[in-house]
């Protein structure tokens, strides 16, 4: 009985977070992910030139098609024409793009007087499957319209769709999708607590303070981003048949982005290791910077489900530019012109915590 009493008294503040937190979450989950996926970014080519009926003016199925559909969840954006629509595809600016031929209104009114009649016009869609979570919630938007629409005007007359095939990923396996985000999201967790707890171990342990703090610095995270970098590309050598992966000839792309992002989770860990002086305050920031990042990274949970004054909390993650370059390069084989502001952004992320975690060893040694 004292060692039950014992116990509680030193793990009281554990058994209660292990009853409020799991709750927390769910709530925590269902505050900012509850209203689904809104605002997805959608690409509209408008050649419709509608069609002038007496007693009823100007009329546009294009046009009413777009007012049905709901805003809160589809972000229409108007472009030009088809092919500026595939590139904004092509580098992720929007999910999919939707053109309506110049002929549609004209050829549907054509088709309710004469049944037998053939259109050629055809609404065309494209999607970017890639975006598993968002092609769904687009493709049921657009049809709960479409239908809305030949319903109210139209009869029983459906409306022509054309599903693009140019930038469906039809080869695209759960693996490409899934892999690089569990990547991105668990080895920063991983490697960047592990470096903050060996750092801040082996600085009261073996006595750093009595070697040079830079080429201490130095050693360490550069030698744990190495270990870092080998362990990536280890999962990827057996992910890659486990889960049936597509690689593209530009593999040297991810493996660059592989060791950039090691050095930034390795770094991110150094720092609060380099101040503290126990393990529970260096573990903080690396904890948080991962815990979070699953939420707001952008991986595994669609930045369209969040609310729009919450988004720009994506950008700041390492893990959102990572995982970005690993399926892009990967699923796409986008080159590094394409990718050169996620690089840019990564990069930058891991100099600067490279070079604070230096100047922190630094001055914390000095100082002792």
């Amino acid at each position: 009985m004292e060692f039950v009493k014992l116990f509680f008294e030193r793990n009281r503040e554990i058994i209660v977070g292990l009853l409020v937190i799991p709750f927390l979450l769910v709530l925590f989950l269902g505050l900012i992910f509850g209203d689904g996926v809104r605002e997805v970014p959608v690409g509209v080519v408008n050649n419709d030139k509608g069609l002038s009926i007496p007693l009823m003016g100007e009329v546009s199925v294009s046009s009413q098609l777009l007012k049905n559909i709901d805003k809160k969840v589809i972000k229409i954006v108007e472009v030009k024409n088809e092919e500026e629509g595939l590139e904004l595809l092509k580098r992720g600016k929007i999910n999919a793009l939707v053109v309506f031929p110049e002929n549609l209104t004209e050829e549907l009114f054509l088709k309710m007087e004469d049944p037998t009649y053939q259109m050629k016009s055809k609404i065309k869609i494209s999607f970017d499957k890639s975006r598993m979570i968002s092609s769904s919630v687009i493709m049921s938007s657009f049809m709960k319209a479409f239908l809305g629409i030949a319903k109210q005007n139209l009869g029983n007359s459906p409306l022509p769709i054309d599903l693009g095939e140019i930038l469906s990923f039809t080869d695209v396996s759960f693996g490409d999708f899934f892999i690089p985000g569990i990547v991105s999201l668990f080895m920063f967790l991983i490697v960047s607590v592990l470096s903050a707890f060996v750092f801040v171990q082996d600085k009261f342990a073996l006595n750093l303070q009595k070697y040079n703090p830079t080429t201490v610095g130095l050693f360490y995270i550069l030698f744990l981003s190495f270990v870092s970098f080998l362990s990536i590309v280890l999962v990827f050598s057996i992910a890659i048949p486990l889960f049936d992966m597509h690689l593209k000839p530009s593999i040297w792309i991810p493996a660059l982005a592989f060791f950039v992002f090691s050095v930034a989770s390795v770094s991110i860990g150094i720092l609060p290791a380099a101040v503290s002086n126990d393990i529970l305050s260096a573990l903080r920031l690396p904890a948080l910077v991962g815990v979070f990042g699953i939420f707001f990274g952008d991986v595994l949970l669609p930045m369209e489900a969040m609310p729009s004054w919450m988004r720009p909390i994506v950008y700041i993650f390492p893990q959102h530019y990572s995982a970005k370059i690993y399926r892009w390069s990967m699923i796409k084989d986008l080159g590094i012109s394409d990718l050169w502001i996620e690089f840019t952004v990564l990069t930058a992320i891991a100099i600067v915590f490279f070079v604070l975690s230096l100047l922190f060893i630094r001055k914390n040694f000095q100082s002792k």
